[in-house]
């Protein structure tokens, strides 16, 4: 899978910058966070559809807290701390 589609999204809901100014979209649709880098390169793909730690059931929001923990929280997930 090339990187365009490994990265294509389906309903970005949610956006945060951490403390290394990478950008995380939340992918609702692809039940996942994607991680760019300050000028939009992709880096990597958080999460997957489920249920269990690592995993997203319609994920919406996301934050970074100043500790550096990513926070996402959906219509059927719980908070929950990925990073």
């Amino acid at each position: 899978m090339d990187v365009q589609q490994q990265f294509r999204m389906k309903n970005p809901t949610g956006v945060a910058i951490d403390s290394t100014s990478k950008i995380l979209v939340v992918d609702s649709g692809n039940y996942r966070v994607q991680v760019f880098s300050r000028i939009y390169v992709p880096i990597h793909c958080i999460g997957y559809q489920g249920n269990d730690t690592g995993q997203f059931s319609y994920p919406e929001a996301i934050a970074v807290d100043p500790f550096g923990k990513i926070l996402v929280t959906g219509r059927s997930t719980s908070a929950r701390h990925i990073r």
